[in-house]
């Protein structure tokens, strides 16, 4: 074998190599990347307390959500088909205090509506995403 196709070989060899270690390189800075996109999760829903409330008229319940993957701030309450926002968590991310009103906001112009009698789902959201529904009992 000649020496200049030797050292073609060779340089091809190592333009490989290196393409390798490129695709390498790559391929895992993409498992890496979807794993921390991963390590962010949506927040889970362990229990409420209490699950059964009575909202007397012009009076406001405080309810408290634990459970994991809360953010510190942001949090997105849904309560039935109101939506509380800017719900703050503890520092561990593990408990949410949020108030259900006596009366809640309809949308655009409309008056408010009050709470009635009812089962009502309750979630967090998070920009990982949407917990799991716990279900609040309100009585009048």
């Amino acid at each position: 074998m000649s020496a200049e196709r030797r050292e073609l070989r060779e340089s091809t060899a190592l333009a490989a190599l290196g393409t390798t270690s490129a695709m390498a390189a790559l391929a895992t800075a993409l498992m890496l990347g979807c794993a921390s996109a991963r390590s962010g999760s949506a927040p889970v829903l362990d229990g409420m307390a209490p699950d059964s409330v009575m909202v007397a008229p012009g009076s406001a319940v405080e309810i408290t959500l634990s459970g994991s993957g809360f953010g510190r701030e942001g949090n997105v309450v849904r309560f039935g088909n109101a939506v509380l926002r800017g719900i703050v968590a503890t520092d561990d991310g593990r408990r949410i205090t949020f108030v259900v009103p006596d009366a809640i906001e309809s949308g655009g112009e409309a008056p408010l509506s009050r709470v009635i009698t009812g089962t009502y789902p309750v979630r967090v959201e998070t920009s990982q995403g949407t917990s799991n529904a716990l279900m609040l009992r309100v009585f009048r």
